[in-house]
């Protein structure tokens, strides 16, 4: 027995000297003064880091009022052991208020003051834009409903970012996917490609709203620049515009702030009709040909109908209703008449001059299309979803060639995305516009998530090719998928938004896909 001889004498001593009950003690005490202040710190709105710091406190404090404790054990007069331990007992508040002051220190001095930025060595004499990837802001309310607000300003500051010609922001879709996370931010960077990595939190507190942000560099985990703001929820689109601008600062775009003004012109003082506009953008991405992106845009506009971006989005949708989603021309008309709208409430906002553009060609009007696209992606340089309308709308005006480009930088800007579908599709079409099949073939076979439309260009550009077997399994998955859908609509489609009809290549794929479409048709 001799190993549990000294374990046991040492419990013996703590028991003599009574540290086992005042350790109870001061845990049960630790512990109500940490459900009390919890509560506390929340009706009165205090800073995020009060908290952290009195836990912190806590531990930090134990270690020193045990060891006072231990020696009071010395003094054999009573009143001398209680001053002892009152010493011990004042020693540890000190500890928690050094701690928390520690902490204070380290953070901004003040709501929508800026801290001061620290600008990374590795960024001196940098020859390409930094690159931001955006993560999805976390919700920090227990209302769930109060979500949208989180995720709305989230894909708010990636968009205005993206209209900065300093940096180059990561699309939304492709850091949605850390939503609901903590992530390392190393890994992020290296994931997305990112050279600064943007993470903050949202809580609602009754009438007023509390945001924090910090950038990192991806690269060394440093903090390059953080900031809280407390303010009213009237005043939430003040805090996205001094988030957006500050962030931009911190990673060395300066001159943005120059540039705002002019380029965030779709604007509503209306969250409701913020949030709508959101969710139908978010609908519609989600379900191309779906009714909720209408319905959701339809209550925006009824909301604020000077919100510009609200009928852009509903004029989109009401386009895409009516040239896929089993509409009539008039859905067309009403939508091209939405669209047109919302470029003269806001002329100068890139996402509303991109749905412009997509909507007019779709509706059947390319070359007005590529005015508009063209003057999207110089309103906003990182816009990706832009970046793709402009790649597409190139390939309809017969210059596919032109269109890779722009095809190119969208999917870099949206690396492990779904929406990197859309973009491959897209570049897939061009390639087949001007007869690189090969090169068609290897980019659409790279979709994870195919559908209808890129199985039937996949298998036009295997036909085309003579690899028959191949088109025939690629154009079975096709049909599978949608029984309804025929290759002569696609070409239909296709030449009816299309300046050249879809251009000399597609005219010769079209009739072999459709033989071979018959054929197995018929087989089935």
């Amino acid at each position: 027995m001799p190993d549990t001889e000294p374990t046991a004498g040492l419990l013996a001593a703590l028991q003599r000297r009574g540290l086992v009950r005042f350790a109870t003690l001061y845990v049960v005490a630790a512990w109500v003064a940490v459900q009390v202040a919890d509560i506390a710190l929340e009706a009165f709105e205090a800073p995020g880091w009060a908290m952290r710091a009195l836990l912190v406190g806590v531990v930090v404090g134990f270690p020193v009022v045990m060891a006072s404790a231990w020696f009071s054990h010395a003094a054999r007069v009573g009143e001398a052991r209680q001053n002892s331990v009152r010493a011990g007992l004042a020693i540890g508040v000190l500890a928690v208020l050094a701690v928390g002051l520690f902490i204070a220190d380290r953070l901004p001095d003040s709501p929508g003051a800026p801290a001061e930025v620290e600008q990374p060595a590795a960024d001196v004499g940098r020859e390409t834009d930094p690159v931001i990837a955006v993560l999805p802001f976390t919700n920090m309310s227990s209302d769930a409903e109060k979500e949208f607000l989180a995720d709305g300003l989230t894909e708010d500051i990636i968009t205005l970012l993206a209209q900065s010609s300093g940096v180059e922001v990561v699309a939304r879709n492709s850091t949605f996917k850390y939503k609901g996370s903590n992530p390392d931010i190393r890994a992020v960077g290296r994931d997305l490609g990112a050279d600064y990595v943007v993470e903050g939190s949202l809580r609602p507190v009754g009438e007023r709203i509390r945001v924090t942000v910090q950038v990192i560099d991806s690269r060394s985990g440093a903090h390059v620049w953080a900031q809280k703001y407390d303010r009213a929820v009237s005043a939430f689109f003040d805090v996205r515009d001094e988030v957006t601008l500050g962030i931009a600062a911190a990673v060395g775009d300066a001159v943005f702030r120059e540039e705002y003004s002019r380029v965030s012109q779709s604007r509503t003082d209306d969250l409701n009709a913020w949030a709508l506009t959101s969710r139908a953008e978010v609908a519609q991405n989600l379900q191309l040909t779906g009714t909720e992106a209408t319905e959701l845009a339809r209550q925006a506009v009824a909301a604020d109908p000077g919100y510009a971006r609200a009928h852009a989005v509903l004029g989109r949708s009401l386009v895409v209703k009516g040239l896929f989603g089993g509409g009539t021309p008039a859905d067309i008309v009403e939508g091209v008449a939405e669209v047109r709208h919302a470029a003269v409430l806001a002329p100068d906002d890139p996402r509303v001059v991109g749905l412009l553009a997509i909507s007019l060609m779709w509706a059947g009007n390319p070359q007005e299309a590529l005015t508009h696209a063209e003057r999207a992606v110089e309103l906003s340089p990182s816009y990706a979803e832009g970046l793709g309308y402009l790649g597409d709308i190139l390939i309809h005006n017969g210059r596919s060639r032109e269109a890779l480009p722009y095809h190119d930088k969208a999917l870099r800007l949206t690396p492990e995305s779904s929406q990197r579908f859309f973009y491959a599709i897209s570049k897939g079409e061009a390639l087949i516009h001007h007869g690189d099949y090969a090169a068609a073939e290897e980019t659409l076979a790279s979709i994870p998530a195919i559908d209808v439309l890129a199985f039937m260009y996949l298998a036009g550009a295997q036909l085309m090719q003579g690899k028959t077997e191949q088109a025939r399994a690629s154009l079975t998955e096709a049909l599978a998928l949608d029984p309804e859908r025929t290759v002569a609509r696609e070409a239909e489609v296709m030449a009816s938004y299309s300046s050249d009809e879809g251009g000399p290549y597609f005219k010769e794929m079209w009739p072999r896909l459709t033989k071979l479409e018959a054929e197995l048709r018929k087989a089935h």
